[in-house]
């Protein structure tokens, strides 16, 4: 299948569980932390695997998507690189962020994950976790549920936040994906946005 089909598919998944976003921010984050460099994912150990693959909670699983999906928004962490200003930061360099939509964040163990996608096609998932090794061990169950079915994309771990960038078989997306990864690399952690 053509790497557009595999990114639609991922989209399609991703969305069926999708609701707005809220996009209004907090004024004046709750708290600050010093920027940390955006790292690349590296190669699971059995102990990341082990994390990552716990067995999530039965009870959730039996709750109304729509219910799911409220929980994970009133359940995410008080700091993190949040999805809103990554938006905005990466507008003013010329990047849209379009349709940006919650999806569930229970399958790779995120408290709370948005999904976007760029003009270009460039799919954007931003993931917040409860701590950074809970982020570390999210990415590793993300590669094990999601490689085969989406080759190529791009994970980076900064602080207790994932961002995973799903690069469509064009070549004008390469610059999005640059941008985006900088700026990922430079946002602080911040407070939970205003709700609307």
């Amino acid at each position: 299948m053509h790497h557009r089909s595999w990114l639609w598919l991922w989209l399609a998944v991703g969305c069926s569980a999708c609701r707005q976003a809220p996009i209004e921010l907090s004024p004046t984050p709750v708290h600050e932390t010093a920027p940390t460099p955006a790292t690349p994912v590296p190669a699971p150990t059995s102990a990341m695997l082990a994390a990552a693959l716990t067995t999530p909670d039965p009870a959730l699983a039996r709750l109304p998507l729509a219910s799911r999906l409220t929980r994970e928004a009133e359940a995410r962490p008080a700091l993190a690189v949040r999805a809103e200003p990554l938006r905005a930061a990466v507008a003013r360099r010329g990047v849209a962020l379009e349709l940006p939509r919650q999806v569930l964040a229970s399958p790779v163990g995120a408290r709370y994950c948005e999904l976007a996608v760029t003009v270009a096609g460039l799919g954007v998932s931003v993931c917040e976790f409860a701590d950074a090794n809970a982020a570390r061990a999210g990415s590793v169950r993300s590669r094990e549920l999601f490689d085969a079915l989406v080759p190529g994309r791009k994970l980076l771990v900064r602080d207790n936040t994932l961002l995973t960038l799903t690069q469509p078989a064009d070549v004008r997306a390469e610059r999005e994906l640059d941008v985006l990864a900088s700026t990922f690399g430079t946002l602080p952690a911040t407070g939970l946005p205003t709700l609307p």
